[in-house]
């Protein structure tokens, strides 16, 4: 999973808005009863329209989902989230949707150092998001690909959403992860 010991220690205070959990919950339909099992043994139980819950609990819910199911799982999970999570409400363009993914990051949580989502435009169709994260590398290519739907022009069909694997990577202790999109 992505993120070191480090970030994990930093957890301990900072809570993730229910509106999140209700967006997991939703994006694991597949599993069933299953998914409330998993979020519950992890700390994650009455997930309600403004309530906090302990993000050390949700973290440890996805790393169970790592080691148990497929990444497949953690990218439908971030890819759906701005569909139940607090997002700014006045976007209104498809860069726009990308640049402020750390708006809305920081909108859903509280309590203590959480990271960001860096934005670039590169040049033409291309971009790139730099995630310090707490998240799993599949939950952030999931949100960043989700949140390229919100003001998607009109004839722009698909958005590629790249982990590069040749820069620093969170799983092997590095200290971001980079998302190359193209369109």
């Amino acid at each position: 999973m992505c993120g070191n010991n480090e970030s994990r220690s930093r957890i301990t205070n900072i809570e993730v808005r229910g509106e999140v959990v209700l967006a997991i919950l939703e994006s694991m339909l597949g599993l069933g009863a299953e998914a409330l099992r998993i979020l519950g043994r992890n700390g994650v139980t009455g997930p309600e329209t403004g309530t906090w819950h302990p993000l050390a609990g949700l973290l440890a819910a996805f790393r169970e989902i790592e080691e148990g199911k497929t990444d497949t799982i953690l990218f439908n999970i971030g890819h759906k989230i701005h569909r139940n999570a607090v997002v700014p409400t006045d976007i209104d363009d498809f860069l726009e949707s990308l640049a402020r993914i750390d708006e809305a990051y920081h909108m859903n949580h509280r309590g203590g150092e959480i990271g960001h989502y860096r934005f670039e435009r590169i040049a033409g169709n291309r971009a790139r998001i730099i995630s310090t994260s707490l998240y799993p590398c599949e939950f952030d290519r999931g949100v960043v690909h989700g949140f390229s739907a919100l003001a998607r022009p009109a004839g722009l069909d698909r958005v590629y959403v790249n982990h590069d694997e040749k820069l620093p990577c969170r799983r092997s202790d590095g200290g971001s992860c980079t998302y190359d999109i193209t369109w």
